[in-house]
């Protein structure tokens, strides 16, 4: 809810059944910008069956939201976490980590935020995820992983950089 100067609420936005993660951005231009983690197992879809990337049995769906609702971006897998959402919502990054043994391994992805969109991986075998984010003008992410194979949890963190948009 938007609280006014006045003790006025009003509702802003209502969010998905079965949303699992949000992020948020004020763009000045067009107002709130939204994205949320839906649980499909525990949301009425509708319609025809999604596309899974990667493949599993258990999903969540990425959506937008702007002021004229919401979108359905792509289909992610379960263990999708550390949702971003790029400064002027134009991109979405997050991390798959899918547990290995004793350890949790996973890599980053980010997406254009387009209908039917196809994540970009950002790192392959990236180990322990953190947290992404984007430069301001959404055109790199910062990210937090241990790249170490057999990681322990006092193994060495390191931030690393990279493009979105490779030459």
């Amino acid at each position: 809810q938007l609280l006014f100067g006045n003790g006025r609420a009003q509702d802003v936005v209502s969010l998905p059944r079965a949303t699992s993660s949000v992020d948020a951005s004020w763009v000045t231009e067009s107002g709130l910008i939204l994205i949320a983690l839906v649980d499909l197992a525990g949301s009425d879809r509708g319609g025809d069956p999604p596309v899974v990337w990667p493949s599993s049995s258990h999903t969540l769906e990425l959506r937008r939201y702007t002021p004229s609702g919401w979108t359905k971006i792509c289909v992610l897998p379960f263990a999708t976490c550390a949702l971003a959402l790029s400064t002027y919502g134009q991109r979405a990054g997050w991390c798959v980590s899918e547990p290995e043994g004793s350890q949790r391994t996973g890599d980053f992805f980010v997406v254009e935020l387009v209908p039917n969109a196809q994540p970009t991986p950002v790192t392959q075998g990236a180990g322990r995820c953190g947290n992404i984010m984007f430069a301001p003008d959404g055109s790199g992410v910062v990210y937090l992983a241990n790249y170490d194979a057999v990681c322990t949890s006092d193994g060495p963190e390191m931030t690393s950089t990279c493009s979105t948009n490779p030459a």
